[in-house]
């Protein structure tokens, strides 16, 4: 039930999308948003990400610049700290309320540092959609994302069968997370520990501030303290670099512990290619829809701007309205393993 209740939401996500193109053809009259950014019916949509920096937001990035070069009327910016400091994204977020965009699509590894900033967005008429990690205690239209705990068992699962041989009460398994405390973050490692913890011994998990310099480092560390670790487990796209360094630097050989990632990294993609013949470092590595992600925010911000997110048809006679839309969109990621890296190889954002 919950596999079709997935892809039914995923189906509402590119239902929107299609008819964006429909309520396109018919808006290109004069319109004023309710927002008012622009008053020839025009929008202004921004995306606003924590660690911006991060080779991850390639993708995403191009895909919301090209929605707003491909859709008539629109215009997309793009921005966020560097880091993963919510004081930083928080300022850039009050001075896009103060230019009065239409929408706002938001990235955060804080779920509770922006929550007012967010509430104050939609108390001024622009709706925001959460990406990738919620804010789930904030007035936020909807959140797109994957279900993070189950996401990580997948991952867990899928690599415990491949080596079950290694999987015993004694083997010793590393989590690596990029932040403690970040949404995504912490429910992954949740997800690995409750499918991990009762199958081998988990060693304390180490952070790597989403920095692959800092991930070897931690690595590292955790490796001399544990000699004997046998999986080590990424939460985030930095943590499978950090690990193949540490393990080079240490001089063990591929395949002696077996390491899986988060996102699609080239070095990590090429590593599991290489995996299939006993030379690459990384087994799997989970991978967000996150172009699909970005379109269904966009159709979401889109649907709201123009009224057709909630029809008449949705209120009862006492005025109540009912959500048109679920306030969690979960899209599932998927597993890239020797068996399908050449997939997405071919197809990756440059």
């Amino acid at each position: 039930m919950k596999r079709k209740s997935i892809v039914v939401v995923g189906i509402l996500g590119l239902a929107l999308g299609l008819v964006i193109g429909t309520a396109l053809q018919t808006w290109r009259t004069t319109h004023t948003s309710a927002t008012g950014a622009k008053s020839n019916g025009e929008r202004v949509y921004a995306m606003d990400v924590a660690i911006s920096s991060m080779p991850f937001w390639i993708e995403p990035k191009q895909t919301w610049q090209r929605i707003g070069s491909a859709v008539p009327g629109v215009h997309t910016t793009f921005g966020g700290p560097a880091d993963s400091d919510p004081s930083k994204q928080i300022e850039e977020m009050e001075t896009l309320l103060s230019t009065r965009v239409n929408g706002i699509v938001v990235f955060s590894t804080d779920p509770n540092a922006l929550v007012t900033t967010i509430d104050k967005a939609v108390e001024k008429g622009i709706p925001v959609v959460t990406v990738f990690a919620d804010v789930p205690n904030s007035k936020r239209l909807a959140y797109v994302g994957a279900n993070q705990v189950e996401s990580a068992k997948a991952v867990a699962r899928l690599t415990m069968a491949d080596f079950q041989e290694r999987v015993k009460p004694n083997t010793k398994a590393l989590i690596a997370v990029g932040k403690i405390g970040a949404e995504d973050q912490d429910a992954r490692r949740k997800g690995f520990e409750e499918e991990v913890g009762s199958k081998m011994h988990l060693v304390t998990p180490v952070v790597d501030n989403y920095s692959p310099d800092t991930a070897t480092e931690a690595i590292r560390a955790a490796l001399n303290r544990n000699p004997d670790i046998k999986f080590i487990f990424g939460c985030d796209s930095q943590s499978a670099i950090g690990a193949i360094s540490a393990l080079k630097e240490l001089g063990k050989k591929p395949g002696d512990v077996i390491v899986t990632g988060w996102d699609s990294e080239s070095v990590v993609l090429h590593e599991i290619k290489a995996s299939d013949g006993g030379l690459g470092w990384v087994h799997a590595t989970a991978v967000l829809y996150s172009s699909y992600m970005v379109q269904t925010a966009f159709s979401l911000l889109e649907a709201d701007h123009f009224g057709y997110l909630y029809p008449e048809a949705a209120n009862t006679p006492t005025g109540l309205k009912i959500p048109a839309a679920p306030r969690t969109i979960e899209i599932p990621i998927r597993i890239v393993t020797a068996g399908n890296v050449d997939e997405f190889l071919s197809g990756q954002v440059k």
